[in-house]
């Protein structure tokens, strides 16, 4: 282990409004059961209980003497959510709660002791925090998510394996256009059927999520708890008390070709919406950051 002096804080539920307890110094072994004998269950169903619609979300946060910190957060019980602050880096993981769908099968319990070894950018990419000055004010940290051609990656292939399957209709169509004996053409008839419904929607959404998030930005304000969305048509800045709704709209069904897909709906209550695609960055790290109640809805399309 690096010797540093490593402290921590905790958020629950029912505490005053983004606000955290300082708990003291901690070791690893000690952050380790700390970690396990959270109440994250208890936490989750206050959460599912509240009516209010800014409650805080439970939270761990491990840091030490080198401006360096984690932050462990649930939604439901399915994952884990960690983000990782040190100057102007940042990471986001999500640990599932099945270790088996994580990379390299790493736990929870394997990022805090990455992170108490000082090996936490060794392993785990990080990207560079932009700064944001204005005149006669202090420089601000923000996180910032935009469209980034490499996000766009998975909707390239999931785009590819939608139009190879698309090419099976076609032919389809070609069996049902000379189809006049042998009942060939009932068999273009499926293959046309089969390959539209599982090829037309990949295509579909990659087009829409590329239209809707192609030159858009997308940058919170930690410091402020305020959110800025820019496009070449409008830029909106709100807070969270300004949000009507927000809705994670993804595919659980991972044999469709766009499973990888997933989007971000937010409703402002003077009626503007805006939608932050999976091309912008990781959806689950994107509502992480923002730290606010959402909705999460399985869709055949998530649109």
């Amino acid at each position: 282990m690096v010797f540093m002096i490593f402290k921590w804080k905790i958020q629950r539920v029912e505490s005053e409004y983004n606000t955290y307890e300082e708990k003291g110094e901690i070791d690893f072994s000690r952050a380790i059961d700390e970690f396990q004998n959270f109440p994250w269950e208890e936490q989750i169903e206050l959460m599912k209980e509240s009516k209010s619609e800014f409650e805080n979300a439970p939270i761990i946060i491990f840091y030490n003497d080198r401006n360096q910190k984690i932050i462990i957060s649930i939604s439901d019980f399915e994952a884990f959510n960690i983000s990782y602050e040190s100057g102007s880096k940042y990471a986001y993981l999500k640990i599932f709660s099945d270790i088996n769908k994580n990379k390299e099968n790493i736990c929870a319990e394997d990022v805090i002791a990455i992170f108490f070894e000082g090996k936490f950018e060794e392993i785990f990419e990080c990207i560079e925090v932009e700064d944001t000055e204005e005149p006669q004010e202090p420089i601000k940290k923000n996180i910032v998510f935009r469209f980034k051609i490499k996000n766009t990656y998975d909707g390239i292939f999931s785009l590819f394996v939608s139009l190879m399957i698309f090419s099976v209709g076609l032919m389809g169509l070609w069996l049902i256009y000379i189809g006049d004996r042998d009942n060939i053409w009932m068999v273009g008839l499926f293959m046309a059927s089969f390959s539209f419904v599982f090829s037309l929607p990949g295509i579909i959404l990659f087009f829409v999520y590329l239209r809707l998030n192609h030159d858009s930005t997308f940058i919170i304000d930690k410091d402020s708890n305020t959110f800025v969305y820019r496009d070449s048509k409008k830029e909106l800045k709100f807070t969270k008390k300004e949000i009507d709704f927000c809705k994670l709209r993804y595919v659980e069904n991972e044999r469709r070709p766009w499973a990888d897909y997933s989007c971000i709906i937010i409703k402002l209550k003077n009626g503007q919406k805006l939608y932050l695609s999976f091309f912008m960055g990781e959806t689950d790290a994107i509502l992480h950051e923002m730290n606010i109640r959402y909705e999460k809805i399985n869709s055949f399309i998530p649109i």
